[in-house]
């Protein structure tokens, strides 16, 4: 069975609670048989064995486990800790990277600035049910 890792580049950790929350229940949902990374795991049956979330408060601490980890799904925020900023750790990032993240913010202009470049965002405050439906379009 192959574990999905998901790295959680938020400061607030209420939110990081939540997001970690949102995708436990997402990839529970999930089986062999309709699952959306079909053929990558099956998740449901194990989840605790297969689902890795980790977390990151800051580009620097986020870079440096992006650059050593394999992550299915990175989630980055605008404002990060210590007037941090989330386009930090895009500057830094390859095209495969970026291709793994998707923007979680409540900063406006950095959505609308990330929109523009084609990635995939959603601005807080955060539906779970919108959330999921773009986890599924995203992962597909």
């Amino acid at each position: 069975m192959k574990k999905v890792s998901v790295l959680i580049v938020e400061d607030d950790y209420v939110q990081a609670d939540m997001l970690a929350s949102i995708f436990k229940r997402f990839f529970s949902r999930y089986n062999k048989t309709n699952n959306v990374l079909s053929g990558t795991t099956d998740c449901a049956t194990k989840l605790n064995d297969c689902l890795l979330i980790d977390f990151a408060i800051d580009s620097k601490e986020a870079r440096t486990k992006i650059n050593e980890g394999d992550y299915l799904l990175v989630t980055l925020d605008g404002a990060l800790y210590g007037g941090d900023h989330g386009r930090n750790l895009l500057d830094s990032m390859n095209t495969q990277q970026l291709k793994k993240t998707m923007i979680v913010s409540g900063d406006t202009e950095f959505v609308i600035e990330c929109r523009k470049k084609g990635m995939t965002c959603i601005e807080k405050p955060i539906s779970i049910s919108n959330f999921e439906k773009s986890l599924k379009i995203f992962l597909s």
